[in-house]
């Protein structure tokens, strides 16, 4: 640099003298004329020279100087962003002209050039990239991508990366010229990547159409790495697409949104899991388990504003004097009025103002009643009721026979990993399952139907809601050395579905509607049958569908069943076709359920989970439970 050459000139100097002395000319003589020549240069590094004046190219140690810009630039102002303004001179280094372009779009400029360089039209600096690629095109059919893709994404002044604004429309006008091309895969794929990346570092957050682009590209993406016959090369882009997806979702902040996030997130570990990335797998779970955070957060939110909106406090009537509907007697703090407790809308005094307005208010209180009802039931049990299997953290499957219970901690685990784990045994000589232990708990699995029993009965005591339940099934069957006690059965699940069991429920339904252990009950099959469709049972929800339909009334059937179906539940899926093609239900019904069921049942699909039901399709007597 400038200020370290006047220290190099000396030292020169004197090596210079030192030279001369030892070829006998005079130590004197060798010095002056040394300080002469150090001292030129001195003065050549403190002064600029003309080629630096005239913006000419010029080289010092670690700096490159263009257009005239100083070497030192710790002093420089910093880029411009994408709302500074250009300079009254600048002009664009393309066409030469400051003025907008044909489209009214003004020169624009987001790299490291500085002073009045780097400005100009994204028009011009896509035609520019245009006729680049052309010119790299002609090498081959694919050209050098690497060239290809500088052009689009650097300065040609700077050789900086573009940013933000400028990135994204350069991003864009790549992806505008790469459509309909022939051998357009891999460019269309770094192309999409390239522009999801760019809106990674945007604040999409606060822009909602910058999202919904985001979504488009990012599915647009995952279509065009599945069509793509580029293998691991395009699979590798997955991730970006499905963390687009999830994370563009997740700052809707909306209870669908971290829905949709949740879904994307699955299918991102999924992909990581199956390439062996574990560290990328605890960072998806950890993302997963924050949305499941942040959607209990929003819905404890959303059901204490319509609690509120039912008191009266977020409705027309919120500045209504607290009266009885019936006298109008005004409530104090000595005599405070009571809420009807059908409808949460208006107030009496007493019972015998709530008995003498029941006439009038009787119509209103039974719509308002089933309209919070309708709102509960449809708004609820949209998720399976059981949790992900706790050994490969995959959604279970649909019915519980598909899965295997370990009734010493209670937890159930998928039919794959269950296979997986013989199949380790078998490669160790293990066939004496009775020396086998528990996966998750380490408790050693016995044959003896008398030790389970108490270890079953242990849990039970200790107010385990699913060992009620299991108790429950063992004493309905008479299995594992029990007689067949329906009543018993019955009890346990009561007590299973007052501790918030969802199966209890289901088959409580299922003992009403037999008879089994209770007397017939219509009604209190409906009871339960809701309860546990609002817990996630798909085949609760599936025969509140089918009374609806018995009833004749149509439209609440398919809400119904496009619950069940978007949680994989086939029959559901099933029933929709056929109000479909009665014309009793809409094309747009049968897609949305059917997509929701590729989604839910693409997310329960593994290649253990394969195996084990090929394997069990080949025991006799087995019936495949896909569908239930």
């Amino acid at each position: 640099t400038p200020t370290e050459q006047p220290s190099r000139a000396i030292v020169t100097a004197l090596l210079l003298a030192a030279a001369a002395w030892s070829f006998g000319i005079s130590f004197a003589a060798a010095l002056a004329v040394a300080i002469i020549l150090g001292a030129a240069v001195i003065g050549s590094a403190v002064e600029p020279t003309e080629s630096t004046t005239m913006g000419k190219k010029s080289r010092t140690k670690g700096n490159k100087v263009r257009d005239g810009a100083p070497a030192d630039t710790s002093s420089a102002p910093p880029a411009s962003s994408e709302s500074a303004p250009p300079p009254k001179d600048a002009v664009c280094f393309i066409c030469l002209n400051g003025d907008p372009d044909n489209e009214g779009k003004p020169i624009v400029r987001d790299c490291s050039c500085r002073g009045d360089a780097g400005f100009a039209h994204l028009s011009c600096l896509s035609q520019r990239a245009n006729r680049k690629t052309m010119e790299v095109h002609t090498k081959g059919p694919r050209g050098d991508l690497n060239d290809i893709m500088e052009v689009w994404e650097k300065c040609p002044k700077c050789h900086q990366k573009y940013q933000r604004q400028v990135a994204l429309g350069m991003a864009r006008s790549f992806l505008s010229s790469v459509e309909g091309v022939a051998y357009a895969d891999i460019p269309q794929l770094m192309g999409l990547n390239m522009l999801l990346n760019i809106m990674h570092g945007m604040d999409y957050a606060q822009d909602p159409e910058l999202r919904e682009e985001g979504k488009r590209a990012a599915t647009r993406l995952i279509s065009v790495i599945q069509s793509s016959d580029e293998g691991d090369f395009a699979d590798m882009h997955y991730n970006i697409a499905y963390l687009t997806l999830a994370r563009f979702s997740e700052v809707e902040g909306t209870k669908d949104g971290y829905e949709e996030a949740l879904q994307y997130y699955k299918k991102l570990r999924q992909w990581h899991k199956s390439r062996g990335d574990e560290s990328k797998v605890k960072y998806i779970i950890a993302a997963i388990d924050s949305v499941k955070s942040l959607r209990d957060r929003r819905e404890m939110e959303e059901n204490a504003a319509s609690n509120a909106k039912i008191d009266g406090e977020d409705t027309k009537t919120s500045g209504a004097p607290d009266v009885c509907a019936n006298c109008g007697k005004e409530g104090n703090e000595d005599a405070k009025l009571k809420k009807c407790n059908g409808c949460y809308l208006v107030k009496y005094c007493n019972v015998e103002c709530q008995k003498a307005h029941r006439p009038k208010h009787k119509t209103e209180c039974k719509r308002r009643a089933a309209q919070l009802k309708d709102e509960e039931l449809f708004g609820k049990g949209h998720e399976h009721y059981l949790d992900d299997c706790p050994i490969c953290l995959m959604p279970m499957p649909l019915g519980e026979e598909d899965c295997v219970i370990h009734f010493c901690c209670m937890k159930y685990i998928c039919m794959g990993c269950v296979h997986r784990k013989r199949l380790v045994q078998h490669g160790r000589r293990q066939v004496d399952i009775s020396e086998d232990a528990c996966s998750l708990c380490r408790t050693v699995i016995s044959k003896d139907n008398r030790i389970n029993l108490q270890i079953i009965q242990r849990r039970v005591d200790a107010g385990d809601a699913m060992a009620r339940e299991f108790l429950g099934g063992i004493h309905n069957e008479g299995k594992r050395g029990l007689p067949v006690d329906r009543a018993k059965a019955v009890e346990l699940w009561k007590e299973a579905a007052r501790l918030g069991s969802v199966s209890a429920h289901n088959k409580l339904a299922r003992a009403y509607f037999l008879g089994n252990g209770v007397e017939t009950s219509t009604k209190m099959v409906t009871y339960h049958w809701e309860m546990a469709a609002k817990g996630g049972h798909p085949v609760a929800r599936d025969n509140l569908g089918c009374d609806e339909l018995d009833f004749g009334n149509y439209n609440r059937a398919v809400k119904h069943w496009k619950i069940s179906a978007k949680m994989g539940y086939e029959k559901s899926l099933s029933s929709i076709l056929d109000l479909y093609k009665q014309g009793r239900a809409t094309k747009d019904d049968y897609t949305e359920a059917l997509i929701g069921f590729q989604k839910a049942n693409d997310e329960r699909k593994s290649p253990e989970r394969d195996a084990a039901a090929d394997m069990m399709r080949a025991m006799a007597g087995y019936v495949p439970n896909c569908s239930r």
